[in-house]
């Protein structure tokens, strides 16, 4: 009587006997049966590793919502209360010297204490010239939405006082720099004869500059423009926990299917060129693709799991607040007529440079304090 260990080598597919049975049939090998155990242990790998992102992007949610909610109607507050326009005013000569007109030293403080998308909106209402174009959008891209970036990036390792130096200081350098560099000649973005022209910058009436830039920046009646900040607001909010929830699973998913640690390695030399740890390849990816909002909450993300150090932290934070968002923000002053070498290249020098020499600073503390 055949045995039941007969039938199953006899009459199960692919577990023939050599010989016994047609040459279609491939023997089952210790390798194969562990690729196919495989997929149903990654199948059940996805659900516990989805419902741990959600958790964490809920997290992360709430933390930067209650540092964007109260800052974002604290401006609304200076906005209302004109004491943007009272700021740019007291500034305007200071800007000048990095050839910005008054509307350009007005767009650049309002770009800090709220968004870059404020300044494109000027960008737009205003017949800048291209030198000035490149100038203002170069300076904001480095130096924006200071009261919510510099309270995140606290967060994730580098103090407030310290990060508005370096971001100003870097904003300020590329002004400079571009203000030597750029021609001077240069027709307006707008078409000739606009009255802003490069050589003139800083040089109109403050009552002129801050009038057009009025223009540019109009208040509302403040129920109107508390209504319209509280529906915008709601509408950010379920925008933020949408994308960090998907943006916190899918880190998950990376890491475990070993993607983290090939960008790691494909990025290695160009963290290498930049002063940046190896392990900061991702969160450099995220911060560039995603903005500095978002990508701060996975760099916060790591650093509580113990994947990234603090003193790691604080240098990709020298970078990102430099330069971050390298496609999206840069895609939108080009729509404006920004040049798009000449609003990249500085940021991404300067975001080098200022890793480097925070490095120096750490190798030079150290020594003074062996000396002591």
């Amino acid at each position: 009587m055949p045995t039941k260990s007969d039938n199953r080598a006899s009459d199960g597919p692919g577990l023939r006997a050599p010989g016994s049975g047609s040459s279609d049939s491939k023997p089952v090998t210790a390798d194969s049966t562990q690729h196919r155990s495989s997929r149903p242990g990654a199948r059940r790998l996805f659900g516990p590793l989805a419902r741990e992102g959600v958790v964490a992007g809920l997290r992360q949610a709430r933390w930067l919502l209650t540092i964007i909610v109260p800052v974002s109607f604290a401006v609304l507050l200076l906005r209302q209360l004109g004491a943007l326009d009272a700021v740019s005013a007291a500034l305007s000569p200071l800007f000048s010297i990095v050839g910005l007109s008054g509307v350009g030293a007005m767009a650049f403080v309002a770009g800090v204490i709220s968004s870059p998308y404020t300044v494109v909106a000027i960008i737009g209402t205003v017949d800048f010239a291209v030198r000035e174009i490149a100038i203002l959008s170069v300076m904001s891209l480095i130096a924006h939405n200071f009261p919510v970036e510099l309270a995140i990036m606290k967060r994730t390792g580098t103090g407030v006082v310290r990060m508005f130096v370096v971001r100003l200081t870097a904003a300020l350098a590329a002004g400079f720099a571009l203000q030597a560099w750029l021609p001077a000649g240069l027709e307006p973005a707008g078409g000739a004869g606009g009255s802003f022209a490069a050589g003139s910058a800083g040089t109109d009436a403050a009552g002129e500059s801050l009038g057009a830039a009025a223009e540019a920046l109009p208040t509302s009646p403040f129920g109107e423009a508390l209504a319209e900040w509280a529906i915008s607001t709601l509408r950010l909010a379920a925008i933020i926990v949408l994308i960090l929830c998907a943006l916190m699973v899918a880190v998950r998913l990376l890491r475990a299917y070993g993607v983290i640690d090939l960008l790691a390695r494909v990025l290695q030399p160009l963290m290498r060129a930049f002063g940046l740890p190896r392990e900061t390849a991702f969160l450099w990816l995220v911060c560039n693709l995603m903005g500095l909002t978002y990508g701060a909450a996975v760099v916060l993300e790591e650093e509580r799991s113990g994947r990234l150090t603090p003193d790691d932290g604080d240098l990709l934070n020298h970078h990102i607040g430099i330069s971050h968002s390298i496609f999206e923000d840069t895609m939108i002053f080009l729509a404006v007529g920004a040049p798009f070498v000449w609003i990249t290249m500085p940021r991404v020098v300067l975001a080098a440079a200022a890793v480097w020499l925070r490095r120096a600073e750490r190798i030079a503390g150290r020594h003074l304090r062996a000396h002591r």
